[in-house]
């Protein structure tokens, strides 16, 4: 992957906000979804700021 987003938090912020803003793309809220793998603050912090979707992967380091 790309790495995880929420890492740099700030400017995922301002790209989601410029993504749904009326002069930005004009995209839905609904339809912008930031994927990450769990950064408890950032993730607190992001659904603050955004009104954007967040998905969360619950992953193991093992199968078992």
């Amino acid at each position: 992957g790309m790495g995880e987003p929420l890492h740099n938090v700030d400017n995922v912020i301002k790209a989601a906000a410029i993504m749904v803003d009326d002069q930005g793309l004009h995209f839905s809220p609904r339809k912008v979804t930031v994927s990450t793998s769990g950064l408890v603050p950032q993730i607190k912090r992001f659904l603050r700021e955004s009104n954007c979707q967040l998905a969360v992967s619950l992953n193991a380091t093992t199968d078992e």
